[in-house]
């Protein structure tokens, strides 16, 4: 299973936030942020392009 955790730091200590799949990573500071836990391992995954 692929998983992506946010750490946030809230009144004193940190909060763990995870996401999987095609779960939408909720944004604090790019609130019109619309990416998944899948978009991000497949551009991740992605085969390079050629160079010219």
């Amino acid at each position: 299973m692929q998983q992506i955790t946010i750490c946030q730091w809230v009144e004193k200590q940190y909060e763990d936030k995870v996401f999987t799949g095609a779960t939408c990573i909720e944004p604090v500071v790019i609130v019109d942020w619309v990416l998944t836990v899948e978009q991000v391992f497949n551009s991740a995954n992605r085969p390079e392009l050629p160079s010219k």
